[in-house]
């Protein structure tokens, strides 16, 4: 429920000192009218300033790709290409790789006394030529610009989800915009081999950082090969934990587990206590091995939120913020125990009115 609905005017108009009809009652009805419209003038507020934040991200996100397609059109016009969602540096390797190409024909190189392959070698270097044209095309297919254009949506208007907040914004979708038109490799460092016919570079990851090989080495290699090239995964929002998880939310994944085995009525009968230390274990395994869990699993937020309640403090012997939180979550099962137990000996019971 948000604030407005605590603060409708219905709500006001049920403020206990707009009672009186005489002129006191009057004022202090007044005057409770007015602080109780305080509130719904914050949230108006709130509400104006959240719109503004909106209003300046969406004006700057299409002044991003306002300049991108300015850029795109520059470069179309500069070598004469035609293309759509190409890498920056794609355009420039590909105008270099065609005037190579140009210079070879129009030098002789592939004539047959040239000895460097002839016509066979010409047709080779021909259909890399298209190759190396659909395979720049591919870098910014349909799946990569769709999620280039989801993660902007989110951007511009949030992200609905429970267990995550979305920390990409303007900034970082422009870092990731620098990324693509990269095509995947180093521009530093980059060459054309004009005896394979294509550029080569060192590999970067997603963050623009050089990958390296097993020998602690950059690799190297045709851009073409680039394990980034083309990934989606560039775009993937960027998500932290949203924390914030009671200990109450955390005992409901447990409760039933809990109740079928220790309930004597319902359940196998075993002891409660041991029940509780064995759920409190594995809690805190689950929240130490957290990386092993899918991105939805509930008990990475409670391990954000555990982090969260004990951030500023010391491990103590036992005590640590894992510790901590699996025991509020424990007292919470004891309690949820406590009342479904109860619950069920009335459901049960024959001296129980309801029951007859």
């Amino acid at each position: 429920m948000s604030i407005l609905d605590t603060t409708s005017p219905r709500s006001v108009v049920r403020d206990p000192q707009s009672r009186g009809l005489g002129a006191g009652g009057m004022g202090r009805g007044m005057v409770g009218q007015r602080a109780a419209m305080n509130p719904m003038t914050s949230q108006r507020r709130t509400n104006d300033n959240f719109a503004e934040t909106q209003a300046e991200k969406a004006l700057e996100l299409q002044r991003q790709n306002a300049k991108r397609q300015q850029k795109n059109e520059q470069l179309s016009n500069l070598y004469g290409l035609k293309y759509d969602d190409w890498a920056e540096a794609d355009v420039e390797r590909f105008a270099k790789h065609r005037d190579v190409f140009s210079d070879k024909v129009q030098n002789g190189y592939y004539d047959e006394e040239a000895g460097n392959g002839g016509y066979s070698r010409f047709l080779e270097d021909l259909e890399g030529f298209g190759l190396t044209y659909d395979k720049y095309a591919q870098a910014g297919d349909k799946t990569v610009i769709a999620q280039r254009t989801n993660l902007q949506n989110a951007i511009e208007n949030g992200m609905n989800d429970n267990n995550f907040v979305l920390t990409d914004d303007v900034s970082s979708l422009a870092e990731k915009d620098r990324i693509f038109d990269l095509g995947g490799v180093d521009t530093d460092g980059q060459v054309f081999n004009e005896e394979t016919m294509q550029w080569e570079g060192y590999y970067v990851d997603f963050e623009g950082n050089r990958i390296t090989g097993e020998d602690g080495e950059p690799q190297f290699g045709p851009i073409l090969d680039s394990p980034t090239r083309g990934d989606r995964g560039l775009y993937a929002p960027s998500l932290e934990e949203r924390g914030g998880m009671a200990p109450s939310d955390v005992a409901t994944l447990y409760i039933d587990g809990l109740f079928s085995k220790v309930n004597p009525i319902q359940g196998a009968g075993g002891d409660l206590e041991e029940t509780l230390i064995m759920i409190k274990d594995q809690l805190v395994s689950k929240m130490e091995g957290v990386n092993d869990l899918g991105p939805a699993d509930p008990h990475r937020n409670a391990l954000k939120t555990a982090e969260d309640e004990f951030e500023g403090r010391e491990n103590v012997v036992d005590v640590n913020a894992l510790s901590e939180y699996a025991d509020k979550v424990v007292q919470q099962l004891r309690l949820m125990y406590s009342n479904k137990e109860q619950g069920i000996r009335e459901l049960y019971d024959p001296n129980n009115p309801a029951n007859r």
